[in-house]
């Protein structure tokens, strides 16, 4: 399974209230309200890169590899994260 991170040309800060997330862009100014997985998820990567299943062990999500991957693709689709290349 392949590794995540964030994008290197991203300048994230994360902030959590009660079940949401904000994660705003210091680079694009973009800021987005996020999920509590999906903050979660971002959170994680700030750290250095994550295969899905480590991120569902973490989130308690074992069983639930697909919906750890379906946060995946959608933070890949607001350009938050990607693959690391190998």
């Amino acid at each position: 399974m392949m590794p995540w991170r964030i994008l290197p040309v991203r300048e994230l800060s994360l902030r959590c209230w009660n079940d949401e997330w904000v994660a705003t862009d210091a680079i694009s100014g973009d800021t987005h309200l996020l999920s509590f997985p999906a903050g979660f998820i971002l959170n994680q990567l700030r750290a250095g890169p994550a295969t899905a299943t480590e991120l569902a062990s973490l989130l308690k999500f074992s069983g639930q590899m697909e919906t750890v991957q379906e946060y995946l693709d959608a933070l890949s689709s607001l350009e938050l994260i990607e693959p690391c290349p190998v």
